[in-house]
């Protein structure tokens, strides 16, 4: 707790240096997401994918078909 406070106090400061940081932060991030993606992309055998690629699509289709307009019928219902 008292690192996230640190931090929150630390990071609400005004920053001289704050335009040169930015930039080096967001580097990092797309770099990290894309270390990320490619040791998630490793732990993969593409032999194993056709024991659930037919589940998965089920579960696409009804994410798309279903899930998906029945969100939006309920969200958007209150105004009409």
């Amino acid at each position: 707790m008292a690192i996230y406070l640190a931090g929150l106090m630390i990071g609400n400061q005004p920053g001289r240096h704050l335009n040169f940081i930015l930039p080096v932060h967001d580097g990092l991030a797309w770099l990290s997401q894309i270390g990320l993606f490619l040791v998630l992309g490793l732990l993969v055998t593409p032999s194993e994918l056709w024991d659930v690629a037919l589940p998965a699509a089920l579960v696409a289709l009804a994410l798309i078909f279903i899930a998906r307009p029945l969100a939006v019928l309920i969200s958007i219902k209150p105004f009409f």
